[in-house]
């Protein structure tokens, strides 16, 4: 089958901007575009995995409850440390 007998494939222009409208992209989408060897160019719709959802302020306060700073050395240790004999 020849390429301009597939009726899936459209022909589009590039503006003075060079921007080319794809049909079925909506506003937003993130293509990856790749050059081949051929010269064809190959695009890749990206798709933005969901991350965690942000904490509230509630769960930011009983996490530092739940684990609060402490220092792991003592004063005379860190003078020891910190000081030039």
């Amino acid at each position: 089958m020849r390429e301009w007998d597939n009726p899936t494939m459209s022909t589009v222009t590039a503006d003075q901007k060079r921007r080319v409208p794809l049909p079925g992209a909506q506003p937003g989408d993130v293509f990856d575009v790749q050059k081949g060897p051929d010269g064809k160019y190959v695009l890749e719709k990206l798709v933005r995995q969901a991350g965690p959802r942000p904490q509230s302020a509630a769960e930011v306060l009983a996490a530092m409850e739940a684990n609060p700073m402490e220092p792991r050395l003592g004063w005379e240790e860190l003078r020891q440390q910190t000081r030039e004999p």
